[in-house]
């Protein structure tokens, strides 16, 4: 099946669709961007190897919970329209992942959506299987980049750097338990994707992460942004869409 250009390569920048596409179709315009040179998705995975070999999924333990929200904003100003989503493992076991030595393990997941002041909750029960191998980690940051064969995809202006944070602010409150200390270290890793399809519609799309080795597996994106300008009747419109770690921790379901 042909990946439509319009649509992200996050799950969660859905929560902008209806207001997405009432501002403005993909057919749009843009005005050139100030790009450095392009680059390749080969370039795009050096950027994370230094942070994923810090990475241990087979640090997964049983009772692991770890809590997301996800906001979107237009011009600055934040929106309507608003993801909070728990998962917490009941169950985790060193088990054999395709092949490979992992982590098997079994998770609730909860969410309440918010859009225009409705309320949704959802619950679902996941099992799922991890390797213990860091290329299926760094192959799980490249996969939604990916555009089918017919696509231009360069990357641009490709940027990676690091310096020490405090952990999430729930989890400083709480005393950071289990953790060595409440400073955590934090590998930033931002780029330009320029996706240009078949019929010459464009897109130019921010990508920023935040990756932390020093915080339970689950956790390890404190937070990634996308971003992009859409042009609306000659106006440019900026659209922004963040997920972030709030709290992570043990809980026991049991």
């Amino acid at each position: 099946m042909r990946k439509n250009i319009c649509r992200e390569p996050k799950i969660w920048l859905l929560l902008l669709l209806g207001l997405v596409f009432v501002l403005a179709s993909c057919k749009k315009n843009l005005q050139e961007e100030q790009l450095g040179p392009a680059r390749s998705l080969n370039d795009v995975a050096e950027s994370f190897v230094e942070v994923v070999k810090l990475l241990e999924p087979s640090d997964i333990e049983q009772n692991d919970w770890v809590f997301f929200f996800q906001k979107g904003m237009i011009l600055g100003n934040r929106i309507d329209a608003e993801i909070a989503t728990d998962l917490s493992i009941y169950e985790a076991q060193q088990a054999d992942c395709n092949g490979a030595n992992g982590v098997s393990f079994k998770y609730i997941e909860t969410q309440q959506k918010k859009v225009d002041g409705k309320l949704e909750d959802f619950r679902w029960d996941r099992s799922a299987c991890m390797p213990n191998d860091l290329n299926t980690v760094l192959l799980g940051y490249l996969y939604s980049l990916v555009a089918p064969d017919d696509y231009t995809n360069t990357f641009h202006d490709i940027s990676t750097d690091f310096n020490v944070e405090m952990a999430p602010q729930a989890v400083v409150n709480a005393g950071c338990p289990g953790m060595n200390s409440c400073e955590i270290r934090v590998y930033n890793v931002s780029f330009k994707q320029k996706l240009i399809s078949p019929e010459q519609e464009q897109r130019i799309l921010f990508h920023q992460y935040k990756i932390s080795p020093d915080v339970p597996f689950m956790a390890r994106d404190i937070s990634y942004c996308i971003s992009e300008s859409v042009d609306v009747q000659g106006t440019q419109i900026a659209v922004k869409q963040c997920v972030e770690v709030r709290n992570f921790g043990q809980k026991n379901l049991n």
